[in-house]
């Protein structure tokens, strides 16, 4: 079945339930076009609001319904902004875009609550538990009437075929020694509260320590202070906080020095300067923090075919000249002449980051390394390699960041055009607690194909895309 074919399956089912209603539809497979078809399908005049998370995706909306011919009748909002400001909006339809991403508990009740409408409709291709549990317990429910895996959208072309690999990497003797003392040092604290990282975090604070020390002696469970001496309830709780004040810390530090592992950024390095240029030549990269984000940039400007930028919240604002501002309609182009088109311009980080997508989108760019800015909304085409330097441990996260690289398309190799294949690799630290996060994310995915060095899923990738010529 073709993806349109199977799109107006999901408009009938959604036209059908007569309800407000839901969709849970992966990445790539068109969740936007069939909302669009929705909205065409109305003849009548309408008034309409779409909600989005944020500003990027706005944009996209904007030029989308423009597209359609709906921009008078269609209006769009960022999610910030009405709960900011408790704005009060009525409306025929609103559409709540990347529902995922909508803030849980009192938020996620008064964004519904603050739109007046006789019709909802939700787009989501990530639905967590606690999201689709949350939809059901609104005041007018939210009902999910169709879902698409990623799997199923791949298996029928709908969109890009992704291989996914985990390459995992070593720290050396030294960072081995820091990694074992920060690790040992957690599961020390952590032992006195189960391992329960939750427990930990709530346990920082008087009340909920009081109410745990409450609840071990209550079951005769008494705490004793490292000399083996029992301790009163009083002195147990402040003993109780202080090791989940240590718990918490080691545990962040253990994080960040994961997160900021020299063997990742010098194998991420190599993996794209091999990668890009052979298979492809747009790139995207994912992270948890801006330094390291920073720091990958940096190496990757010393290779000439590689363009990239640092895209992240902590952007600074930079002096661009005037023309090329013009001609990525940065700035307005009214009024102004050649003659002063090469006056540079301080621009602030919300036109920069337009900037860089205008630029990646012509491919004057062909990498963004990011830290999380770029997991969702993103839709650029010709990206072939995902890499994912920093990973969490949540799936639904995961499956948004590997969206990005999936945009149906064919692509050029070795002189014939193909489908595209894209290549998605998690950079992986051996014997650490990445593992599990790396794991936790892709439970119920397809498995990922194991290497051990860059060299190796080079030769793996063209082995599957010589496969694809045949």
């Amino acid at each position: 079945m073709i993806r349109d074919e199977r799109q107006s399956i999901t408009v009938d089912r959604i036209i059908e339930a007569k309800v407000d209603c839901a969709i849970d539809c992966c990445t790539g497979y068109g969740k936007t076009w069939v909302a669009g078809l929705i909205l065409k399908r109305n003849k009548r005049d309408f008034k309409g609001i779409v909600i989005v998370p944020t500003e990027s995706i706005k944009k996209q909306w904007i030029r989308f319904l423009k597209f359609l011919g709906l921009e008078d009748k269609m209006e769009v909002f960022i999610i910030n902004s009405i709960v900011k400001n408790n704005t009060k909006i009525e409306a025929d339809i609103v559409i709540y875009d990347e529902l995922h991403l909508f803030p849980l508990g009192k938020v996620f009740g008064k964004i519904f609550e603050l739109t007046d409408c006789q019709y909802r409709l939700g787009l989501s291709g990530t639905l967590g538990k606690k999201h689709k549990e949350s939809l059901l317990k609104l005041r007018r429910p939210l009902k999910i009437v169709d879902t698409i895996t990623i799997d199923e959208a791949e298996k029928n072309g709908w969109c890009a075929k992704t291989i996914t690999y985990n390459l995992f990497v070593d720290l050396n003797e030294k960072e081995r020694e820091i990694y074992k003392n920060l690790n040992e040092n957690f599961e020390k604290n952590a032992a006195y509260f189960g391992s329960d990282v939750n427990l930990i975090i709530r346990c920082g604070g008087s009340s909920s320590a009081k109410e745990y020390v409450d609840s071990l002696y209550n079951s005769n469970q008494i705490i004793q202070n490292h000399e083996g001496i029992d301790l009163t309830r009083e002195q147990a709780r402040k003993f109780i906080q202080e090791k989940a004040f240590w718990g918490r810390k080691y545990m962040q530090d253990r994080k960040q020095f994961i997160y900021n592992a020299t063997c990742k950024l010098n194998t991420s390095e190599e993996l794209i300067s091999k990668f890009i240029g052979k298979f492809g030549n747009k790139f995207i990269t994912f992270g948890q923090t801006t330094d390291s984000a920073d720091l990958l940039h940096e190496r990757l400007s010393y290779h000439k075919h590689i363009k990239s930028v640092a895209f992240h919240s902590k952007m600074k604002p930079i002096d661009v000249a005037e023309d090329i501002l013009i001609r990525h309609g940065i700035i307005d182009k009214e009024g102004k002449t050649l003659n002063l088109s090469f006056k540079p311009i301080k621009i602030n980080k919300e036109k920069c980051a337009n900037l860089y997508m205008s630029m990646f989108d012509r491919s004057e760019l062909n990498g963004l390394v990011s830290a999380k800015a770029l997991e969702v909304g993103l839709d650029a085409k010709g990206i072939v390699l995902g890499v994912e330097v920093d990973g969490d441990s949540v799936k639904e996260d995961y499956n948004q960041r590997k969206g990005r690289s999936c945009r149906k398309e064919t692509i050029t190799y070795k002189g014939q055009e193909i489908d595209k294949i894209a290549c998605y690799v998690n950079i992986v630290l051996r014997d650490t607690k990445d593992e599990s996060w790396v794991k936790s994310r892709q439970y119920g995915s397809r498995p990922a194909r194991i290497v051990n060095s860059v060299d190796d899923l080079i030769v793996d990738f063209e082995k599957v895309l010589d496969n694809q010529l045949c």
